[in-house]
């Protein structure tokens, strides 16, 4: 937006909000007051501030109507102690994020992975070590990292990870946020954005909505 926000969100669980430092404690909510300490986060609507994010984050509910919207657990809430989420810090699991030697290791300065490490551990434990949400918690990271300008060398392989791409493209951990398209076949030299994680269409092709689709095909789609 042209005040200064932006929001990108991969439909799949990952949003990420950005707000100019011009909103620097003029803002409030699930997001916090945008001062950059996240230790002063935790207020309520009634202005008053709180420890426990379970409480912040009640404290902010709304009701949107909708009866299969489930305020609470349907049945007993999953618990995940700390001796629990150790076990997915181990075993090439949560613990790719923190190697010196791993996929991430030339971000790490830049961007502390440790609350990432943290949600993956806590997101494992409490969903049975379930594989998609380790996926998501280092798609996460690699995400924050390449916004941030840091190109990483590709990590799914090691984290049994798959990316499924469209026929005629293929993945690359590192490619042009901006692809070319039929409308604008020159749109990646103009590119400003850091690079991403994405399926790239296989030379000859240009994209077309979420398929990969050669020149030629332009009259007829039009």
């Amino acid at each position: 937006m042209d005040f200064g926000l932006s929001v990108m969100y991969n439909w799949n669980g990952y949003l990420v909000i950005k707000l100019a430092r011009s909103f620097t404690e003029r803002v409030c909510g699930m997001c916090g007051n945008n001062n950059g300490d996240s230790t002063d986060d935790f207020v309520t609507p009634s202005g008053s501030r709180v420890k426990n994010e379970m409480e912040f984050g009640w404290s902010w509910k709304v009701d949107n109507a909708d009866r299969f919207c489930q305020a609470d657990c349907n049945g007993p809430c999953p618990v995940c102690y700390p001796r629990m989420a150790q076990q997915y810090k181990r075993g090439g699991s949560c613990e790719l994020l923190t190697q010196s030697s791993g996929p991430f290791a030339v971000c790490q300065a830049l961007i502390d992975p440790s609350i990432y490490q943290q949600n993956c551990m806590y997101d494992l434990c409490v969903n049975n070590g379930n594989q998609t949400l380790l996926c998501q918690a280092l798609e996460a990271y690699t995400d924050a990292c390449q916004r941030a300008g840091i190109k990483l060398q590709e990590w799914r392989a090691m984290a049994v990870c798959p990316m499924s791409c469209p026929e005629n493209s293929m993945y690359v951990s590192c490619g042009s946020a901006c692809p070319a398209t039929f409308s604008d076949q020159d749109v990646s030299s103009k590119c400003r954005l850091p690079c991403v994680e994405t399926c790239q269409c296989n030379a000859g092709f240009l994209r077309s909505g979420v398929e990969c689709r050669r020149p030629k095909d332009a009259n007829v789609l039009s």
